[in-house]
């Protein structure tokens, strides 16, 4: 058990930015390791449980932000072990479209 917790691979996704962004994470080999939808100012630590000693380490890790409506905010390579992953110092528009709004009813 402690050997295992010692080659525990983490990474902290931070979302800087004024939208509420899903970030995927895939491993070095292309492997998508999960999505995680995170709110405005919040940060999430993700940890790959999935490591195992018998196969080589899946980092540096990608980090994809995206949008409600699945739009790429920002792109971010070479997330290793330890990195703590920010929306805003991604590659990309940093930018998602508004949610539309509903109309208001005039009585």
């Amino acid at each position: 058990m402690i050997f295992f917790s010692l080659l525990a691979v983490s990474v902290v996704l931070y979302n800087d930015s004024p939208f509420t962004l899903k970030a995927q994470i895939i491993s070095a080999d292309g492997t998508d390791k999960g999505t995680i939808e995170i709110l405005p100012q919040h940060e999430f630590k993700w940890q790959d449980t999935q490591q195992n000693v018998q196969r080589f380490s899946q980092t540096p890790y990608t980090v994809i932000w995206y949008c409600k409506d699945s739009s790429v905010y920002g792109t971010q390579g070479d997330v290793g072990t330890g990195f703590t992953a920010t929306a805003q110092s991604s590659n990309g528009g940093h930018f998602c479209k508004p949610d539309k709004q509903q109309p208001q009813k005039n009585n």
